[in-house]
């Protein structure tokens, strides 16, 4: 840890947050960018919005996991495996041939919400003033 408690810089951590979402946003773009067709672009920015919502919902709604042992891993991944089986199934049902790209942004999006909650945890308590006591 870089900072101990009453120490660090919580505009470092800021920074790190903020760059953490430009980053995202910017592959979320490229991808989306890479579309066919206009209808392809406004599918993955559907998928790209349903599953920022739908993996939060999946992580944020099991609340102490699948063993009651509070363990975030089985959530984790049941998190990014839901969108992603959406953006799939949606994929084949209109025939495209960007199947690879639904799949990448459905899991791409359930990934903003879940991993930026760890990214701004990490952020604040390595590098900002946070402390646990």
């Amino acid at each position: 840890m870089l900072a101990v408690c009453g120490g660090g810089s919580d505009t470092t951590a800021i920074a790190v947050v903020l760059g953490a979402i430009l980053l995202w946003l910017l592959i979320a773009f490229a991808v989306i960018k890479t579309g066919q067709d206009r209808s392809e672009r406004v599918l993955l920015i559907g998928l790209l919005v349903l599953s920022v919502f739908l993996g939060a919902g999946v992580y944020f709604g099991i609340a102490d996991g699948f063993s009651g042992s509070g363990d975030a891993l089985g959530k984790f991944i049941l998190a990014l495996l839901v969108p992603g089986a959406v953006g799939a199934a949606i994929a084949l049902a209109t025939r495209g041939r960007g199947g690879a790209r639904a799949f990448f942004i459905s899991s791409w999006g359930a990934l903003f919400l879940t991993g930026g909650a760890y990214v701004l945890f990490v952020a604040f308590l390595g590098l900002g003033t946070a402390c646990l006591d």
